[in-house]
């Protein structure tokens, strides 16, 4: 069972993890993946509306050991040329979110943040950054170093429990 990019996106993480336990054959494996708390966005904050919470690598085994017996954390790493392009990208959202340093637009409705950050996708993703369409499965690798720098952590959950 794989769960990409979607345990982030539910209010209560635990009851989704314990019921692919509770569903997953004894000798089957569960991988959940989700994007790196420590490197998505600015400390302390969730920017995109869409998430209820976000996970480092400590806070990802903790819940998938609540389920498995077994759960090891690896980390999705970028090339040199994909972090640049994560690195434009990171610095257009701090300019952006300077323009808010009282950070007001957390009084701003969850559905209204979901349009407008909706509408900012959209209008980047028409316009790919330099460089961007040149980026393959080669600028991407998988390891257990260094995951406080991984892009996104992958949860490989064995030994599911009763």
């Amino acid at each position: 069972m794989i769960s990409v990019q979607s345990i982030e996106h539910v209010p209560d993480p635990e009851l989704v993890v314990a019921e692919a336990a509770r569903v997953l054959d004894p000798a089957g494996r569960a991988v959940f993946v989700t994007p790196n708390r420590l490197t998505f966005g600015p400390p302390g904050e969730i920017i995109d509306p869409y998430h209820y919470i976000e996970f480092d690598a400590t806070e990802l085994r903790a819940l998938c050991g609540g389920s498995f017996g077994s759960v090891e954390v690896l980390g999705m790493h970028g090339s040199d040329r994909y972090n640049a392009l994560v690195d434009a990208e990171r610095r257009a959202l701090e300019r952006m979110l300077a323009l808010d340093p009282l950070r007001l637009r957390r009084m701003v409705p969850r559905r209204a943040r979901q349009r407008l950050y909706d509408w900012r996708l959209r209008r980047e993703r028409n316009t790919p950054r330099p460089g961007a369409l040149e980026i393959g499965p080669e600028d991407f690798t998988l390891s257990a170093e260094r995951l406080e720098e991984a892009l996104d952590l992958f949860a490989v959950c064995d030994e599911p429990c009763p």
